[in-house]
């Protein structure tokens, strides 16, 4: 009698949450679709007369995705805002240097990205394409871009000691 009596109240808070939760996941999954992704954080830093900022929004209602936006903002007031590569697995960590040509580079594990004098962000290729030969030679048919040389270590988007993501000067760490 008492595994009855606390059963039919367990049962019927399982099904209110599931119900709860089902609606919920609805309402995010309309909104995904329809590309309106929420924030989730955002981090500046300002370097050669520039202010960078990366923006990054939630792409997926359970898991840690993310579509990353770069903003560079001249003191002129001129902005360019780009696209970069998403970001696959939660609070990738992306490297910021300059480069020896004075351009800003950004690296993760997937991609890396360079930031023009003009402001604009282009992505490096990192892709190889070969074709076998009847002989067994390869033909190289795509050749990834040279990521060029960093001079000076910027910093890091990444996880600070208070647990938040945001943009980390660099500490004399290489």
């Amino acid at each position: 009698m008492k595994i009855i009596r606390w059963t039919v109240p367990i049962v019927i808070g399982v099904i209110a949450v599931s119900a709860f939760s089902g609606a919920r996941m609805n309402s995010m999954s309309e909104r995904y679709q329809r590309g309106d992704f929420p924030l989730a954080d955002i981090s500046t830093f300002e370097t050669n007369d520039i202010k960078i900022t990366l923006e990054r929004y939630n792409s997926h209602p359970l898991l840690a995705e993310y579509k990353r936006f770069v903003t560079v903002e001249r003191h002129n007031g001129e902005s360019l805002r780009t696209e970069i590569g998403s970001d696959p697995g939660g609070g990738e960590r992306v490297d910021v240097c300059e480069t020896s040509d004075g351009n800003i580079l950004f690296e993760d594990r997937f991609m890396s990205h360079i930031l023009s004098g003009a402001g604009e962000v282009r992505e490096i290729s990192s892709a190889s394409a070969f074709r076998i030969n009847p002989d067994g030679s390869l033909d190289q048919l795509i050749k990834p871009d040279a990521t060029p040389l960093c001079v000076r270590k910027l910093g890091r988007f990444d996880f600070g000691k208070d647990g938040a993501y945001g943009f980390q000067r660099n500490e004399g760490r290489i």
